[in-house]
């Protein structure tokens, strides 16, 4: 259990900073945006190697997301993901996972399905979740229209 709490502390790394930060992506309900993206459309899979990601952290009634990057070994999300500036620097992302993790209340999992991590819960209540953006199919070409029956 302790390695995979120590997982889960490095798997993501600023939850209490990020909340007075302006977020680098879309206002409003970003998560929810981005996951029926995901769920609507599915994603290819997503390879090993050092992936950009959107970070969605939610709280209560309020989601900032932001972008990222993470290493994905195996087929799972390391204990690298650095955040974006907007200046183009990255900055480490410190995750404090909650104390159920470590009470075995609830079972940590750490996987990519769907182009979309699970949501992990950090000690301060927020909810964390990664969007492969890269691996997203595109939006389906709409079906065409049957011309007109001809005259003649």
């Amino acid at each position: 259990m302790k390695k995979i709490i120590l997982l889960l502390s490095f798997v993501i790394s600023g939850v209490g900073s990020l909340s007075a930060q302006t977020p680098a992506t879309a206002q409003g309900d970003c998560y929810h945006e981005y996951y029926a993206a995901f769920r609507d459309r599915g994603a290819k899979n997503v390879p090993d190697g050092e992936i950009k990601v959107v970070v969605s952290i939610r709280k209560e009634n309020d989601c900032t997301c932001f972008m990222g990057k993470i290493k994905v070994v195996g087929g799972k999300p390391t204990n690298s993901l650095v955040l974006e500036r907007e200046d183009g620097t990255f900055q480490r992302f410190e995750f404090v996972p909650h104390p159920k993790y470590a009470k075995s209340e609830t079972k940590f999992t750490n996987y990519i399905m769907n182009g979309m991590s699970p949501t992990y819960l950090s000690s301060n209540d927020e909810m964390i979740n990664l969007f492969f953006i890269d691996y997203l199919n595109p939006i389906p070409a709409k079906y065409k229209v049957a011309p007109a029956v001809p005259n003649k």
